[in-house]
Order: structure tokens, then C-alpha cells, then sequence
């Protein structure tokens, strides 16, 4: 009976892997992309995604990750383990089980981050004279609120003062200054 477990054991780790893959390239086109495509048909619906982003505007983590979903690696397995550990900053083959949660976490995020600055990179946006920000708030009592906002560069000695002006109004308790500045920003967003 030792042996039989040994070798249910043994049979269940050299398939864990495989397991591994397969949850996560189901949870990226089911959850994420919501194709019924295999690999690298997916692959390419991904790359067009995010083809119009300005590549030059990232952040690095955003940027290594973009690189590591246009890799031209033709092995599932190698593609999708790339851009997990572009996410989790290890090999999919040293994470534990929790942190196959946080895999699918993380990608969600990144994934969500992206596709908002895809909808900024639609914008027509002159990089060296203003800053664009997109805001978003939901709530249950007044729906999702969104704007874009544009910040000419010129005027960030101005706003800076004005930003310090408001930090020195508001307290130390983060949450309290979260849900001021919110109410503020939904009042402004729905006034407009």
C-alpha cells in the first residue's frame, strides 16, 4: 500500500506542472481575453490588444511585460510560464499553491492597467506638453463616473503648490483623505 501511494505521489507531482499551465492558460482566454481560441491564435489576439500602446510611456514592469507576450516563443508552456514569471517575478516552477492565486491576481491587474492606458493611447497626446489621466469611480449609488483628464505641463509648478496646499488640509489617516478626495473627484467628474 506504501508503494501504490508512493507512486500515486510521484505521478501527481510529474503532472502538476502540466496542471499548472493548463489553469492558468484557462483563467488568461477565459477570464481574461473571453476567446475560445488556442495557442498562439490567442497569442495574437493579446499582441493586437495592446498594439496601439506608446511602448516608450511605460512603466518597466509594464514594458517587460508587453516584450514577453510579443515574444516569438512558439512553445505554449514556454510562453505562458514567461509571462508569469514577468508577474511574479520567479519561475512558475518555484511557486507555491497560494501563490497561484496571486498569479491570477496580478495578471488581472496588469492586464487592467494596460488596457486603460490603451484607451488613453487612443488620445491625441503631445508626450512633452501634457500629462492625460484617465479616472474612474464606481460605486453602487451613482454608477461608473469617468473622465479623462489633461494636465499641460507647463502648469505643474502651479499645481504642485495647490496639491501641497490640499495635503496640508487634509489629516493622517489615509482612508479619511481617500474618501474626501473620491467625493471631490466624483462631484467634479459628474459636474462636467
Amino acid at each position: 500500500e506504501f508503494i501504490n501511494q508512493l507512486q500515486q505521489s510521484i505521478k501527481e507531482l510529474r503532472t502538476c506542472y502540466d496542471g499548472l499551465i493548463d489553469r492558468f492558460e484557462s483563467y488568461f482566454i477565459k477570464d481574461i481575453l473571453s476567446i475560445k481560441k488556442d495557442f498562439p491564435e490567442y497569442r495574437g489576439e493579446i499582441i493586437n490588444r495592446f498594439d496601439g500602446l506608446k511602448f516608450h510611456l511605460l512603466q518597466p514592469h509594464q514594458k517587460t511585460f508587453i516584450n514577453r507576450i510579443k515574444s516569438e516563443l512558439d512553445d505554449r508552456k514556454a510562453w505562458l510560464s514567461s509571462i508569469a514569471q514577468t508577474v511574479l517575478s520567479k519561475p512558475l516552477t518555484a511557486i507555491t499553491d497560494e501563490e497561484e492565486i496571486i498569479l491570477f491576481d496580478k495578471i488581472n491587474e496588469i492586464l487592467f492597467e494596460l488596457d486603460n492606458l490603451s484607451e488613453i493611447s487612443k488620445e491625441k497626446v503631445n508626450d512633452n506638453q501634457e500629462e492625460v489621466f484617465k479616472l474612474e469611480i464606481t460605486s453602487f449609488d451613482h454608477g461608473l463616473t469617468k473622465n479623462t483628464l489633461r494636465i499641460p505641463k507647463e502648469k505643474n509648478k502651479e499645481y504642485d503648490e495647490q496639491v501641497k496646499k490640499v495635503k496640508s488640509i487634509l489629516g493622517k489617516n489615509k482612508k479619511m483623505n481617500l474618501a474626501i478626495l473620491t467625493k471631490l473627484l466624483h462631484e467634479l467628474i459628474k459636474n462636467d
